[in-house]
């Protein structure tokens, strides 16, 4: 009884050391990415990207974002999103980029099982990519490969 007692006589301390630990938690997170720049707010909360989620408008105002803030946008307090094309080949291509694990496993059609399109794991993701390409090399061609010449 007596710690509880001790713990309310400090309520009030402890709810102020409790809010300093939000507001700098807010901070940080906020900071972090304030490189980039975004609509008002996306850095402190998530309520501007669920509501445009939820209305199912997320892609128009995606695209939106993205011409106002090019190169890379701020969507949300841990959220990017990029459509311009240096940016994506920079990504595809160095190491140590990885696809976010939220999204993909939304898009998986079979609980827990991965397909090319899902898998996270940039290995795993590779080796998948190495073993179907002979079956689809067939479909990536150029337009000259189909430009016939009459022999002369």
């Amino acid at each position: 009884m007596a710690i509880i007692d001790a713990l309310y006589e400090q309520r009030w301390l402890i709810l102020a050391g409790l809010a300093v630990a939000y507001v700098a938690r807010v901070l940080y997170v906020y900071y972090r990415l304030s490189a980039f720049k975004g609509p008002a707010w996306v850095g402190f909360t998530e309520i501007p990207h669920s509501l445009k989620l939820s209305s199912m408008t997320a892609y128009i105002w995606y695209e939106e974002v993205t011409e106002k803030y090019p190169p890379i946008a701020r969507i949300g307090p841990n959220s990017l999103i990029t459509a311009h094309p240096d940016v994506w080949a920079h990504i595809h291509l160095k190491q140590g980029y990885k696809r976010s694990d939220w999204f993909y496993q939304a898009a998986r059609f079979e609980y827990q099982k991965d397909h090319i399109f899902s898998q996270t794991d940039n290995a795993k993701h590779d080796l998948r990519r190495r073993q179907i390409a002979p079956g689809v090399s067939f479909f990536f061609f150029s337009i000259e490969d189909l430009i016939w010449v009459e022999p002369s």
